[in-house]
């Protein structure tokens, strides 16, 4: 990640696998890392699909003051203290101001719903599932369960059937004729409005390329749902140690050649 002397950085990062581990969610092998870009002054920014509530915890324990990107991209936070001025279309929360791209939850339930009726898909949404049944996708209990479900913009879900590529080939045409997406990620597909993790990195970088001189772009990531991300930046790493998406990655139209491909993932690869 070496540029010139007179470069600045900002490092955008997704959570699960890449800078948590995939499966105690932990960061702590992460840490020296994370301190070092503390003591330097480069803006670590948590991009998720993860709820506000969820990342806010995250964020405070580590120690964070940049801000960070909630529900692939519906919603960013910036801590005031990083901006003289009011963001454009920000609303005030308190330490943040807050830019919202997203749509309402209850129109994307009921538009899943009337998809999942009209195409006969068998799909199973977060809503619809119990403590249980969300605990044996994702490991998650108690305050961790009540977070997950906070959702504001997006509704994450699972394909119960054989035929999962092309359901969701199909659901995506239906979701666009709709101006919704649908994003696969390392759990769950992800259904939500017309934006992803680009948008609210690209926003990160416009304002805090106004204040930061020569400022460098850096994402880290390890599922389909990174695309937009590392699209969007200067220097992108995709932990991909199984292999997996590459192929996918390519079919959306990436140049793979752009792309530092990493075959390991987890906080202590993100120290590295």
């Amino acid at each position: 990640m070496k540029r010139s002397g007179g470069d600045r950085f900002i490092i955008f990062t997704d959570l699960d696998g890449t800078l948590l581990d995939n499966f105690t969610y932990q960061w702590q092998d992460a840490r020296e890392a994370i301190e070092l870009c503390k003591s330097k002054g480069i803006p670590v920014v948590l991009v998720s699909s993860k709820t506000k509530d969820e990342i806010d915890a995250i964020n405070r324990e580590m120690g964070l003051c940049g801000g960070y990107v909630v529900e692939n991209g519906a919603a960013v936070y910036i801590f005031k203290n990083c901006l003289n001025e009011l963001p454009y279309d920000a609303t005030d929360e308190g330490r943040y101001w807050r830019i919202t791209l997203g749509v309402k939850r209850e129109r994307l339930i009921e538009e899943l719903r009337n998809i999942r009726e009209d195409l006969n898909l068998d799909i199973e949404m977060l809503s619809e599932m119990s403590n249980g049944e969300i605990e044996s996708h994702t490991r998650l209990r108690g305050g961790d369960l009540k977070r997950i479900r906070q959702r504001q913009f997006s509704e994450p879900f699972v394909f119960s059937s054989d035929n999962m590529e092309k359901d969701e080939e199909l659901l995506k045409i239906y979701a666009k004729e709709r101006g919704l997406r649908v994003i696969r990620g390392g759990r769950f597909f992800h259904i939500h409005g017309d934006h992803d993790k680009s948008d609210g990195v690209n926003i990160f970088i416009s304002l805090f390329s106004k204040i930061i001189p020569n400022l460098v772009s850096v994402a880290l990531g390890d599922s389909p749902n990174d695309i937009g991300m590392l699209k969007a930046v200067d220097i992108a790493y995709l932990f991909d140690p199984k292999q997996r998406w590459k192929e996918y990655i390519q079919k959306e139209g990436v140049d793979i050649s752009k792309i530092n491909i990493i075959k390991a993932q987890g906080p202590s690869t993100w120290n590295k």
